[in-house]
């Protein structure tokens, strides 16, 4: 699926793309839409094609129970520390892909430090991501 829209309301999902063929749906999205929401509805926004058909899907009433209890965290953190450029680049391979290839544009260092840096990487199926 190319996801073109992405709504998240209190018990509302709501996702508006082009889905690859007409069974992306229900081999995909709809088994682990129905773990987490009671009611999920697909309509298809274009009928004339068997592939890339314009597509909606709504989901609505989560199952998520309500007696969930979250942790706080109390841990002050540092708020002015400067995180070296080393760091930050180690970070980036530690979440990329192994075959990534990561490049330090620029440092701004005005009130925010920013670090800006292109990412290349090949990615075969979208499962890559989910390594």
């Amino acid at each position: 699926m190319i996801l073109k829209e992405l709504k998240l309301e209190n018990n509302l999902l709501e996702l508006k793309g082009i889905f690859l063929k007409n069974d992306t749906y229900i081999n995909s999205l709809k088994p682990n839409l129905d773990k987490l929401y009671q009611n999920s509805e697909y309509t298809a926004l274009t009928n004339d094609s068997v592939i890339n058909i314009e597509g909606s899907v709504i989901s609505r009433e989560d199952i998520l129970p309500s007696n969930i209890t979250y942790k706080t965290n109390s841990k002050e953190y540092i708020n002015d520390e400067i995180m070296q450029v080393e760091r930050v680049t180690e970070q980036l391979k530690i979440l990329m892909p192994s075959n990534s290839i990561i490049k330090l544009i620029s440092v701004n260092n005005d009130s925010l430090v920013k670090y800006n840096y292109i990412i290349n990487i090949l990615v075969k199926e979208p499962k890559e991501f989910l390594i």
